[in-house]
This record gives structure tokens, sequence and C-alpha cells, in this order.
């Protein structure tokens, strides 16, 4: 779940959708999963800030 935490929320809906629809069924729940756990636990997730040079 390393892994995971380490993607944005949009591309894990991707990956999610991906899997859903390759019939990677478990793969599919771990995302899941992992999405919830950070939903509910409210984690903060690294912001990319632009700089103008």
């Amino acid at each position: 779940m390393d892994l995971y935490q380490r993607m944005s929320d949009r591309s894990m809906a991707k990956l999610y959708w991906i899997a859903r629809h390759c019939g990677d069924f478990a793969t599919a729940n771990e995302i899941l999963q992992a999405l919830r756990q950070r939903i509910e636990l409210g984690a903060e997730r690294p912001k990319r800030f632009k700089v103008a040079a």
C-alpha cells in the first residue's frame, strides 16, 4: 500500500478503473480500500506548487 500513498487521488481512480475493467478485482479492491483509508484519515497529500522563475 505504500505505492498508493504516493499517488494522487485522480491517479488512483484511473488505476482502479483499469483494474476493474481488466478483471483484476483483487487489485481494484486494494486501491479502493487505500483510497477510503486516505479519505477517512484525512491524510495530507503532498501538494505541488508552481514556482515562477
